[in-house]
């Protein structure tokens, strides 16, 4: 607000905004981490290489660091995303568990321990557990897809 950049303050309490805020900053240390792994492993040579055949800045990002580094991005993405599909306690705090921003999870523990209903708690954590599992055999799917190609160019 002192910036000038926004009038009132941002209501990061009790929604969405502030949920999957909440969830990023939980996530990018342990993300970054691994894809500065990736990064740290692509041979340098290749860039110089590529800079002594004419190639701008541009170009080797383009051609050789993205499509080499690709492969941990994604997967970075996917672990993410897997770790918070129930982001239970994300949800708890930042969110509305009551009403807007009720996920899987919360509704798995209000039928078990509050409803008493266990049926239903184990339909949503199993329907919660196969979208997880859906999301990783896609993504273990794509992966065979580039090592039989040899790269994401």
């Amino acid at each position: 607000m002192r910036a000038g950049i926004i009038v009132r303050p941002l209501d990061l309490v009790g929604n969405y905004t502030g949920v999957v805020l909440a969830s990023i900053y939980q996530q990018v240390p342990i993300l970054f981490l691994f894809i500065l792994a990736a990064l740290a492993s692509i041979d340098p040579t290749l860039e110089e290489a590529a800079k002594t055949l004419g190639a701008s800045e541009w170009q080797v990002f383009k051609r050789i660091i993205f499509p080499l580094a690709l492969p941990a991005v994604t997967t970075a993405g996917i672990l993410g995303y897997i770790t918070n599909y129930s982001c239970y306690v994300t949800a708890l705090i930042a969110g509305d568990p009551a009403y807007r921003t009720r996920t899987l999870m919360i509704e798995a523990y209000e039928q078990a321990y509050r409803r008493f209903d266990w049926s239903m708690a184990t339909t949503v954590t199993t329907i919660s557990a196969a979208i997880g599992l859906l999301i990783f055999f896609v993504y273990l799917r794509l992966q065979q897809r580039v090592m039989r190609r040899g790269s994401y160019g």
